[in-house]
């Protein structure tokens, strides 16, 4: 029992690592966009 435990807990703090991971990520990935969006939108203008 003891040994399952602690490889589920293992297992589960990998997993939220990787979550920690993807949604830093997507954060970027977002920001990213909105920066692009920002930057055609201001060609558009200056045109």
């Amino acid at each position: 029992m003891r040994r399952n435990a602690g490889e589920d807990s293992a297992g589960t703090q990998g997993c939220l690592r990787q979550e920690v991971m993807l949604a830093l990520s997507r954060q970027e990935a977002e920001e990213h966009k909105k920066m692009n969006t920002t930057r055609i939108l201001e060609a558009r203008i200056s045109r």
